[in-house]
């Protein structure tokens, strides 16, 4: 049988510990984790993008606000705005909106030139 001297003389002749092969396997195993994670497989870089960088549409439709007789008070509806700073429109600027603008909208925006919003 081997005594404990005997064990530690082997030890300091070997120079393996158990703390050695605890810091070798902890290297062993931080190499293998920065090598997944700064270098990760193309297979699982087109699913992170198909996950992560998709369009979904989400309508959100309110619900009626109604009064305890059940008559609607507020009732959502679907409408477009537009806001302009009048003093920063250029008129080469508002002949570019004409096909989206009416024209009554385009001579209130000309009128409003000193205005900050409109």
């Amino acid at each position: 049988m081997i005594g404990d001297e005997d064990l530690t003389a082997v030890r300091r002749r070997s120079g393996v510990t158990p703390w050695f092969l605890f810091a070798v396997l902890y290297c062993v195993m931080g190499a293998a984790l920065w090598a997944r994670h700064c270098h990760p497989s193309p297979r699982i870089l087109q699913q992170a993008q198909h996950q992560y960088w998709r369009r979904i549409p989400v309508k959100a439709n309110r619900g009626i606000i109604q009064d305890a007789k059940g008559n609607a008070l507020v009732i959502s509806e679907t409408l477009s705005s537009f806001a302009v700073d009048p003093s920063l429109l250029s008129p080469e600027e508002a002949m570019l909106l004409q096909s989206a603008l009416s024209g009554d909208i385009l001579g209130k925006l000309s009128e409003a030139r000193g205005a900050q919003f409109m």
